[in-house]
């Protein structure tokens, strides 16, 4: 009869409550942990009561975060799976508390649990209290190895009728020689490959419409430079053509005055040339104009006849002597020559210095 008392005695002794209780002035704590050892299947029961006066809080959420990370926050050896906190009694001078917690560990080995200090706030303005708690020792021991002696074996063999393993040559032809069957896993490799390979045509196809948008930007810039171009230098053309014709119908040499025809003609091929170019060619002497024609894209041909067209000009204005009608027409025919003929400057010429 003892020796099944001393057996019944066993599981309770191996079970056994961790307790501990504490005060500290008008404070006081009770906790108590069961069981100290467990497997790591099972759970541990963690019960914590508190009485302190009714001018003090007490954080009980703050409690469980501390149980929790006590050893190692960024390593957790427990979890909480289940906590409850009783409702504040109020006594005459004191209040009560309870607090109870329901933890799974999760490795095996010796696990510390403690609350570490518990700190009850004043609310009228006194000296905070703080309680410390101990570390108690729970041990983890490895589950229970299964036995699998124990448990229902199924029939090696399916008792359900089951399909041939092995394939007629008919159905082997229509399963791997249907063409649109191959069809289609030919498209669908090719689609799995497309979205798991780089675009290169898509990109080349892009690169291409980006190069041909920047050509056409491009080339509409320089049409619109050469147009502006154009039309600049059509302004000065059309205007020196305009009073080309207002000197011939003045009629100047028919009427023998050749001093003010040459005048007003070497006036106009110059200031048309200063338009043109956009630099001065009437401050300069016959030498000067010269060298500034040689290096212009007028034909030097052309540049030649116009230098001796302005030194007849000078001789005429000087000595106003006359000139035979074919002179004059052919002075005025080559004005409008070099005026409707296209020039362009290639180099700047020298200035007036040199």
């Amino acid at each position: 009869m003892r020796i099944f008392l001393g057996l019944l005695l066993i599981p309770s002794l191996l079970m056994a409550d961790l307790t501990w209780k504490g005060e500290e002035g008008s404070v006081a704590m009770e906790i108590s942990i069961h069981p100290d050892k467990l497997v790591l299947d099972d759970v541990i029961y963690v019960e914590a009561s508190f009485r302190y006066p009714k001018n003090y809080a007490l954080d009980v959420n703050t409690l469980t975060s501390q149980l929790a990370g006590f050893v190692n926050p960024l390593q957790p050896r427990l979890a909480i799976i289940q906590s409850h906190s009783s409702p504040i009694e109020d006594n005459e001078s004191h209040r009560q508390q309870s607090l109870s917690l329901m933890i799974a560990p999760l490795e095996k080995g010796s696990l510390s649990l403690s609350f570490l200090n518990v700190l009850f706030k004043p609310l009228d303005g006194s000296q905070p209290i703080e309680l410390f708690t101990p570390v108690f020792q729970v041990e983890i021991l490895p589950p229970s190895i299964i036995n699998r002696q124990v448990l229902p074996i199924g029939p090696l063999l399916p008792l359900e009728p089951q399909f041939p393993l092995s394939l007629s040559e008919t159905n082997r032809q229509a399963l791997y020689q249907d063409a649109g069957q191959l069809e289609e896993l030919a498209k669908h490799n090719e689609y799995i490959l497309s979205m798991h390979s780089f675009p290169w045509i898509k990109t080349l196809i892009l690169i291409c419409l980006a190069l041909g948008w920047w050509g056409l930007i491009l080339l509409r810039r320089t049409y619109q430079l050469k147009a502006q171009e154009e039309a600049s230098h059509q302004a000065p053309r059309i205007t020196a053509l305009q009073a080309l014709k207002g000197l011939n119908d003045q009629q100047l040499p028919q009427q023998g005055l050749f001093k003010p025809f040459y005048t007003q003609l070497s006036e106009l091929v110059l200031t048309f040339l200063e338009e043109y170019f956009s630099m001065p060619f009437k401050p300069f002497t016959t030498q000067e104009l010269r060298e500034r024609l040689l290096v212009s894209h007028l034909p030097s041909k052309q540049a030649e006849e116009l230098l001796a067209l302005l030194k007849r000009a000078d001789e005429v204005k000087f000595t106003d002597q006359a000139r035979a009608i074919s002179e004059w027409k052919a002075d005025e025919e080559l004005v409008a020559a070099i005026i409707r003929s296209p020039l362009e400057l290639d180099h700047k010429p020298p200035s007036a210095s040199s």
